[in-house]
Formats: structure tokens, C-alpha cells, sequence
């Protein structure tokens, strides 16, 4: 269901390119599949940790991978 789901919003999002969306995941895969930009929000409360355009969006998990090693969070 879920892999359903984020083909569903990509097409979406593909066949709208000036449609912004936001979505909120603890999986990269699941942003490399949707993902043109990355928020990355960390401690508590959660602060903006990392803000950017994604060029490649296969390099989103190994850019999370790099966050969560740097801020010190228990990878899930």
C-alpha cells in the first residue's frame, strides 16, 4: 500500500511541477523517490538542521546517513 502511495504522489507531483508538497518521513528511500529539496530537523524541540535543493536524489540516503552520524541520532 505504501509503495502505492509514492507512486501515486509522484505522479502527482510530476504532471503539477509548480505544485509544492510537504512531506514528512524517517525513510531516505522514501525521499529519493519524492524529494526535490530536504529539510532535515533534529534535537528537541527539533530544529532546522539542513535546508537544500537535492540534485541527485539518489545521494539523499547517504546525505542522511551523514547527518545522523554528525548530530549524534540513533539510526532506526
Amino acid at each position: 500500500m505504501a509503495s502505492e502511495l509514492k507512486t501515486l504522489i509522484a505522479g502527482i507531483l510530476d504532471a503539477n511541477a509548480s505544485m509544492a508538497m510537504i512531506c514528512v518521513t524517517h525513510d531516505g528511500r522514501d525521499a529519493e523517490i519524492l524529494a526535490n529539496r530536504l529539510w532535515y530537523l533534529d534535537g528537541s524541540p527539533a530544529q532546522l538542521q539542513w535546508d537544500d535543493a537535492i540534485g541527485e536524489p539518489s545521494l539523499i540516503s547517504d546525505l542522511l546517513g551523514k547527518l545522523r552520524d554528525s548530530e549524534g541520532v540513533d539510526l532506526v
